[in-house]
């Protein structure tokens, strides 16, 4: 099928639009981000495209927009967001006299067309969004600044947290119970380097364990021993590179029992040894 690509961009120059090219590491081994930014949109802006290989998330913050996708029309006002995949047609535009202005990022990696499925599933593609989701977004902007050669791995938790913000947003689930996992994120975040099992998570906060479990893997996709090693693992290779500890250090340092299960651990992840991490990135950065 013939691929379209029209657009008219017509925004103010307060708009903002960062392009980033993932390494071979973020494509195999994380979530990345392709484009991001904000972006004022005046009267007769339009974009139409298919076959993009991306997931777009975008969140209006003032104005109006129309998205149309799948057949269907959506009208995008203030605090409403969509996810689609760019490689089915789509075509949003402004034709109000209003600036349309919204934040945007377009992402891929790691198990993404199935986490868009499982969204879409919940809502559609158009849901509401919320000012945790919304800060988020803002996020990427922030980083850019950070020069260290560990901007990928930033981004590749950004979009974690906003795939978990996005569930958070899209789900039925009672507002007591989305506000608990808020809890339990921010608990496994600020513990990650403790030797702490899903029973102690459990007792924290007075829950049942399957129950926590069951919710937890609901909202976020993950399982919170899952989550607990991604956290581990990306700690661990921001430790590799960018300080002098050795692997034994690291290792107790996030929470592993022995130097030996940390290195296994993280082989299986990455591929490659944490020596090997620590040398290849520590040239990329020098």
């Amino acid at each position: 099928m013939k691929k379209k690509n029209r657009f008219i961009h017509n925004h103010t120059n307060a708009s903002r639009i960062y392009f980033f090219q993932p390494s071979s590491f973020a494509e195999n081994n994380l979530f990345y981000i392709q484009c991001f930014g904000y972006e004022e949109c005046t009267k007769g802006y339009f974009l139409e495209r298919d076959n993009l290989d991306s997931f777009l998330l975008l969140y209006t913050i003032e104005g109006n927009g129309i998205l149309k996708y799948e057949s269907k029309t959506y009208k995008l006002a203030p605090n409403t967001c969509f996810l689609i995949n760019c490689n089915k047609f789509q075509n949003y535009f402004n034709n109000s006299s209003s600036l349309w202005k919204y934040y945007f990022i377009h992402f891929n990696g790691l198990s993404s067309p199935i986490i868009y499925q499982k969204i879409i599933g919940f809502s559609g593609p158009v849901f509401q969004g919320d000012e945790s989701l919304l800060s988020l977004m803002k996020k990427p902007e922030l980083n850019i600044k950070k020069s260290n050669g560990f901007l990928e791995i930033y981004n590749s938790e950004i979009i974690s947290s906003i795939i978990a913000a996005i569930f958070r947003c899209t789900s039925n689930e009672p507002k007591s119970k989305t506000i608990l996992i808020e809890k339990v994120v921010s608990y496994l975040e600020n513990n990650f380097e403790k030797p702490i099992s899903v029973d102690d998570v459990a007792k924290a906060f007075y829950v049942n364990s399957f129950y926590l479990q069951h919710l937890f893997k609901k909202t976020t996709s993950y399982s919170i021993h899952e989550y607990l090693l991604k956290l581990r693992l990306v700690e661990s290779e921001r430790l590799l590179v960018l300080s002098d500890y050795s692997i034994a250090e690291i290792s107790e340092k996030i929470g592993f029992n022995s130097a030996s299960t940390f290195i296994r651990f993280f082989k299986n992840k990455t591929e490659m040894s944490p020596l090997t991490f620590r040398k290849t990135h520590t040239k990329k950065i020098v």
